[in-house]
């Protein structure tokens, strides 16, 4: 066998090998293996304004951003972390690389951001800002562009990002709040999920699968004053409007509150912070629509003290609850569903959102090669090829009839942008914004993701579509 780091001269077999070769030994092995990032978590310290980073054995360095840190939310990419300060009313910009503030987003009225999260294709960033109201930021342009959206809701909280939407938990009203900013005005559904003003949704998260899309929020159910059902409900974000179809109990009794809530990436399992019992329940959702019976379902996992915050890295392989009575972080492996360490990290953790990632992600250098193979197929490549499938499919296999809806409405959505385009001229803020739709729409689609790029390509055409009505009677 050939390797790369040769054995050196009269090694033997039977010969007891050296700490030296060990330590060579181990070099050789971790050049041939790709580089991964290690999970870590971004947990505030409400009280001296800071994050800390750390992995899932200690602190690795401590941020200061404004006052009053709790929301906190890393994109996808790995490559930021955005944190609401609630007493400084901003939001600090964290690179993840070196783990240095190279931005704070202010607001232009006085606000308290709370909630964050941030879209999945990485260019929105959604923030609670108090009294009900929203901000929905571009941090695609510099600086980033803030839309402020108000709601008649009293105490927002959590949020999740949908595609173009959010959800958001309102604890007071005991409901989530659907906000699609692609309608003039914002349209905003409410969808109930417990029983106010007890019902307190203090946790909510989003994940898709090929056979569903959900948003799930956990909330208390109250029977009776000396009764209550902590339970998650799980809604349909592909319905029309969106519906809550599961509803998963995961405790019975009084003396305990919903205090954060993650969720795997293949949107299996759930992670429940309770705060009152200082325990957080590992929940399957395989269950359909039916109900656990209390003990045959959740995993009970005790962690420390006043847990409030929970996250999982986008690998699954840690969960990390900020615990802000013992004022530590407890890191749950989830191979075994135990907790593998505690880490002291200040005064007082407080967080919630997505505030763990594995970074970003690298590879290491593969060395002098034959040269780059052929470029992957570019997504227009795919979208013609999945024009060629479904032509080629029957009504009947699965997922034809999404697909070809998507292609219809793109088509649809092509022929409306350019007649927009052709009356109010490419640079129209709002053919601009239609283009911007479309563009999320191709995105979907080549992500395999029909019902989600038919939507996109329907907001394309909408956008558009008004355009033309308002040349058609105001400009004759």
């Amino acid at each position: 066998m050939k390797t790369k780091c040769p054995l050196p001269k009269k090694f033997s077999g039977t010969r007891r090998v050296s700490g030296i070769l060990s330590s060579l030994l181990a070099l050789c092995l971790a050049a041939a293996s790709p580089v991964m990032a290690a999970p870590f978590a971004y947990v505030p310290n409400t009280d001296t304004g800071n994050v800390v980073v750390l992995d899932d054995a200690a602190v690795l360095t401590t941020v200061a951003v404004g006052s009053g840190p709790s929301g906190v939310a890393v994109n996808r990419a790995g490559t930021f972390a955005y944190v609401a300060n609630a007493g400084a009313g901003t939001v600090s910009v964290i690179r993840v690389s070196d783990n240095t503030v190279v931005d704070t987003i202010s607001f232009t009225s006085p606000v308290v951001p709370d909630g964050v999260a941030v879209s999945p294709d990485n260019t929105r960033v959604w923030v609670t800002t108090g009294n009900g109201t929203l901000a929905m930021i571009d941090v695609t342009v510099s600086p980033p562009a803030v839309t402020p959206i108000t709601t008649t809701a009293r105490t927002l909280r959590g949020i999740v990002a949908v595609g173009s939407r959010a959800y958001v938990a309102d604890i007071e009203a005991g409901n989530v709040l659907m906000v699609d900013p692609g309608t003039s005005p914002v349209t905003i559904e409410t969808i109930p999920v417990g029983t106010p003003p007890d019902s307190r949704p203090m946790g909510i998260v989003a994940s898709q699968s090929s056979s569903r899309s959900r948003v799930w929020v956990v909330n208390l159910v109250t029977t009776n004053p000396n009764f209550n059902i902590l339970e998650v409900s799980g809604i349909d974000t592909d319905a029309v409007p969106p519906t809550v179809v599961e509803r998963i109990e995961v405790l019975q009794g009084l003396g305990f509150s919903p205090a954060g809530l993650a969720v795997s990436s293949d949107g299996n399992l759930l992670y429940v912070a309770i705060d009152g019992t200082n325990q957080v329940a590992v929940v399957s959702t395989q269950t359909g629509a039916a109900t656990f019976n209390v003990g045959a379902g959740p995993t009970f996992v005790n962690v420390g003290a006043g847990p409030f915050g929970v996250a999982i890295n986008p690998r699954g392989t840690r969960v990390y609850v900020g615990n802000a009575l013992s004022a530590s972080v407890s890191v749950i492996d989830t191979a075994t569903n135990a907790v593998i360490t505690t880490v002291p990290i200040g005064t007082m953790p407080f967080v919630f959102g997505a505030f763990a990632t594995d970074g970003p992600q690298t590879s290491p250098d593969p060395g002098p090669g034959p040269g780059p193979g052929p470029a992957p197929p570019s997504c227009e490549d795919k979208i013609s090829a999945l024009k060629a499938k479904v032509a080629g499919l029957k009504y009947h296999h699965r997922g034809y009839l999404k697909l070809r809806a998507a292609l219809s409405m793109r088509a649809a959505a092509l022929v409306e942008i350019d007649k927009a385009k052709a009356k109010a001229g490419a640079s129209d803020p709002r053919v601009l914004r239609a283009e911007r739709e479309f563009k999320k729409g191709d995105t979907a689609l080549c992500a395999n993701h029909y019902w989600r790029a038919g939507h996109e390509y329907w907001q394309a055409y909408e956008i558009a579509h008004h355009v033309l009505k308002y040349y058609r009677y105001h400009r004759r």
